[in-house]
């Protein structure tokens, strides 16, 4: 059941992925206009971006798998 659970999250946090590559196109147009003087070309800044984007996202998904797992674990509780 829990294993189900995780696999649900992980389905619903891939979907919302579109809606933040959306995020991510804007934030790199943004941010190579403004930092493109600290590199020597716009792929330089793309790849930063693109690990920014995929710490952050990273760190989203540890997050709500862990609130996800508080939630089950006080439900559990509350059951018995």
């Amino acid at each position: 059941m829990l294993q189900k659970n995780i696999f649900l999250l992980f389905f619903q946090w891939v979907s919302e992925q579109r809606v933040i590559w959306i995020d991510f196109v804007l934030f790199s147009v943004i941010f190579s206009l403004l930092f493109q003087s600290l590199f020597s070309n716009s792929l330089q800044v793309l790849l930063f971006g693109l690990s920014l984007y995929l710490i952050c996202s990273s760190f989203y998904m540890v997050f709500m798998l862990v609130k996800f797992l508080l939630k089950k674990r006080r439900a559990s509780r509350h059951r018995v």
